[in-house]
């Protein structure tokens, strides 16, 4: 259910992606707010409850007309993960998109699900950040975009050949200071390790 892993970071955007788009995302219907005490004791439609030091607080279908001094409204969509997905990281990778493409925060209320395959998670945003946040959705789950484990990492390897070749000129017409056989570790050839993670200069 909690997976430990270890990897750089253009693995972990390549297998949360993955993840992402193996997931059922749907969005509740209406608005959201908490309820305290001993109003939310009388609830009968929350979906997620907590205790504080014997308080209840629960999350629960918003009512009436909204008062910003009363209540908070929040949109809230439900994440199912794949069952046996590798999703260590997986909130905190998604809170961190749709922060940077919608500045919102939000929160997250886990559950478990065997029938369902385990984890699910009901995410809560600002009411008003609701189709911002849709929209971000629909583009990380869109098939077009780019595997970044592949695409970067090649990219970063030509920019690090690129690097080499440019102090390879500078050795040829004498204008630097490190000779090819005496440079410093990271230079091999016409490659600068140094710009690349280990496992990235092995292929």
């Amino acid at each position: 259910m909690v997976t430990i892993s270890r990897e750089v970071g253009a693995q972990t955007e390549a297998r949360l992606r993955a993840v992402f788009r193996r997931s059922a995302i749907s969005w509740l219907t209406g608005s959201w707010s908490f309820v305290e005490h001993n109003d939310a004791a009388e609830r009968d439609d929350w979906i997620a409850a907590i205790r504080d030091e014997g308080q209840l607080s629960a999350l629960c279908p918003a009512w009436g007309t909204s008062s910003e001094a009363a209540e908070e409204r929040f949109g809230v969509f439900r994440v199912v993960l794949p069952s046996g997905a590798d999703d260590s990281g997986f909130v905190g990778w998604l809170a961190s998109r749709i922060k940077a493409a919608t500045g919102s925060g939000l929160f997250v209320v886990c559950g478990q699900n065997r029938e369902r395959g385990g984890i699910f998670d009901y995410y809560g945003v600002p009411q008003a950040a609701v189709p911002e946040v849709a929209a971000v959705l629909e583009r990380l789950g869109a098939d077009h975009i780019l595997d970044i484990s592949s695409k970067m990492c090649a990219a970063r390897r030509r920019c690090a050949r690129w690097a080499g070749a440019a102090i390879d000129a500078e050795v040829a017409n004498g204008s630097c200071l490190v000779g090819p056989t005496s440079g410093p570790p990271w230079f091999t050839g016409r490659t600068r390790t140094d710009m690349l993670e280990p496992w990235e200069a092995a292929n």
